[in-house]
């Protein structure tokens, strides 16, 4: 099945990078993959990489992938333009997100209040009794809690603990899941987001927020 998200590939490009210094086929494939970003991916109204390939759309998990890729790359080839347009892409995608959903703790206690699977994971679709409880989702949200939790604290005001606790007792979940191989599992399908059929060869969007959480963890806890 071809992969309908721009995003997506994104996400393995920072990897290629860097096993491209030792083989030059998967810094070619980065390269290429760069070109298509920049040159043939469809725009937003804003300017925006779209994360769709197919209809134009903005996606939050964008921004964990495209930018970060473009940045290693302009760093290997020491384009300090395409650096720059790293740090606009995730402006662009601010712009649109911050205006069309907000943050102020809602989505957080939505999660907290439908966490109802007996795995200890956020459901694909919270509340949806027919979907399993899945590693990616779940990762991503307890990397925000840990993130704002940091960083904007007043977003969080005196019940901020009480949302930390909640994101450790994720993190212990999701880090339980990761095999000897360091698959995280089980996760949604990323190719099709509405099989319900959990991936257990592992996710790279998954396996790029569990990595999230992580950091963000390390870094709230030893601030």
């Amino acid at each position: 099945m071809a992969c309908l998200n721009t995003a997506d590939p994104a996400a393995l490009g920072v990897s290629a990078i860097l096993l491209g210094q030792g083989d030059a086929a998967y810094l070619d494939a980065a390269r290429r993959q760069k070109d298509y970003l920049l040159k043939q991916a469809p725009r937003y109204e804003n300017g925006a990489i779209s994360h769709r390939k197919d209809v134009k759309e903005l996606w939050a998990d964008a921004v964990h992938m495209v930018p970060p890729f473009l940045a290693y790359y302009a760093v290997v080839s020491n384009d300090l333009d395409l650096m720059r347009e790293a740090v606009k892409q995730c402006g662009l995608y601010r712009e649109i997100l911050m205006k069309k959903h907000g943050f102020k703790g809602e989505i957080v206690d939505a999660a907290m209040r439908i966490d109802d699977d007996a795995s200890g994971l956020l459901r694909n679709y919270l509340g949806d009794q027919g979907w399993f409880g899945e590693v990616s989702g779940t990762a991503l949200l307890a990397a925000t809690v840990y993130r704002m939790a940091l960083l904007v604290p007043a977003v969080f005001n005196e019940e901020r603990m009480r949302y930390v606790e909640w994101a450790d007792k994720k993190r212990k979940v999701i880090m339980q899941s990761v095999s000897e191989e360091g698959i995280a599992k089980p996760a949604v399908q990323p190719l099709d987001h509405l099989l319900r059929e959990p991936l257990l060869s592992g996710s790279p969007e998954g396996q790029s927020f569990v990595l999230e959480m992580a950091a963000a963890w390390r870094d709230y806890t030893y601030s």
